[in-house]
Order: C-alpha cells, then structure tokens, then sequence
C-alpha cells in the first residue's frame, strides 16, 4: 500500500513567502517586525525596548522600584488605581505622578474643610458627614497609590499632602488672624461707649487729719481749727 506525500514541504514553501509579505508590510507601515523572521536574512529580528514590558500591575512584589532602573523594560506597568489607568509610557507616567500628588493635596484640602465645618456645630451634620466620607475616600486612594511600590508615585503622593498640610496651615492662620483684628476693631469702641455710659469717677475725700490712716498713725496734715491750739491739736 503506497503512503501519501507528506504536505510538510509544501506548507513550508507556502509559509516563507507569507512572512516575508506580513514583515515587508509592518516595515512600511513602521512597526518592527518583532517576532517573524527578516525577509532577507530569514533570522528573528530583536524587540524594541519599552517603557515597561506591558503588563499592568497594582504592587511590586520586590519591592519598590523606579522608573529609573536598568531593568524598566522588563518590569509590569504601574496601575493607576483603575485598570484601565496603566501607566506605560513616559507621558502617562508623568500625569500619574502628577494625579497622585493631586490627590494627596485634595486630602488635606478636605480634612481643612472638615475641621471648619465641625467649629460650626452639630447642625452642620450632613456636610460634615459628606466630608468625613471623601477625606476617607482620598486617604485610601493615597495608601493605594503608595502601595504599588512605585517611588516615584509614592514620593508624589507624599509631596501633595505636605503641600496641602503647608497650604492649610497658611490659611488657617491667616483667617484666625483676621478674626482677630475683626474683633478688635470691635470691641475697642465697644469699650469706649461702656466708659462713657458709666460717667467720671469721684475722687477720693481727702483726710481731715482726724481719721486714722490705713497703717493706724496719725495724719499729719492739721485743718485750719488747730490754729492758735497747738497744744490740743498735739495731743
């Protein structure tokens, strides 16, 4: 019984020429032809490096890590709290730094507001309520970013709450400043009109030489009637 032709030769012929066709045309659209083998030389072309190697993730298991080290192109891409938010290139790296500093700012904008709104009383309870859930809402979005492991978004995460911790306490005193001097403009006429309401005082009587002073000596001082009685008035 005769065996059938192998096909494998012929297949082989077939896919030669096809991944010369899909190499030449990524060449003239401009991608490498990264993984098929060179139209001329037939060898596997080498991939271009990255900024990093593709694959999202949400924590460095290593460790932190930078953007700076040797190795990026083969480390995953940095998530931005949503999967859809990978950082992978150098310009959205660069926002990322930037949205996580913003929102350690925004942290402590909200814990400022939180902090006046509770100087206003109980009555405030539905703001102040919608305020304690985003100051929370923000501080686990900055445990997050830090815990990717990323320096740089942690640095930048730092960053943004101490520049709003800088910028609060700036307001905070500048308004607590202004309270003051409002006061005092205040109450400086307040205190002049409640001086005049209550008239000039009465001077002390003087004393007539015959009641005894606060130490219990005598006065010194003698009234016109001692005159010509000097000896009565002595003892």
């Amino acid at each position: 019984m005769e065996q059938p032709p192998d096909p494998t030769p012929a297949v082989q012929s077939l896919s030669t020429p096809l991944q010369d066709g899909v190499a030449a045309a990524m060449v003239q659209a401009g991608e490498p032809p990264a993984g098929l083998p060179d139209a001329q030389s037939g060898t596997l072309q080498a991939t271009s490096q990255g900024f990093c190697n593709g694959m999202g993730t949400a924590m460095y298991m290593q460790g932190f890590v930078s953007v700076f080290n040797s190795d990026r192109s083969e480390q995953p891409c940095a998530v931005f709290l949503l999967p859809w938010l990978k950082l992978d290139t150098p310009g959205r790296f660069a926002l990322g730094c930037i949205g996580a500093a913003a929102i350690g700012l925004l942290t402590e904008a909200a814990s400022l507001s939180r902090r006046i709104v509770e100087k206003g009383g109980p009555q405030n309870w539905l703001t102040l309520t919608i305020l304690h859930a985003l100051v929370l809402a923000l501080g686990y979005a900055d445990m997050l970013l830090v815990m990717v492991y990323n320096l740089e978004l942690a640095v930048s995460v730092v960053a943004g709450l101490s520049i709003g911790r800088l910028l609060s306490s700036i307001l905070a005193g500048s308004a607590g400043a202004s309270a003051g001097a409002g006061l005092k403009r205040f109450a400086t006429p307040l205190a002049g009109s409640q001086a005049a309401a209550s008239g000039p005082r009465r001077a002390a009587p003087l004393n007539d030489g015959r009641a005894p002073l606060a130490g219990g000596g005598r006065s010194e001082q003698r009234g016109p009637s001692c005159s010509g009685q000097r000896a009565k008035c002595d003892d």
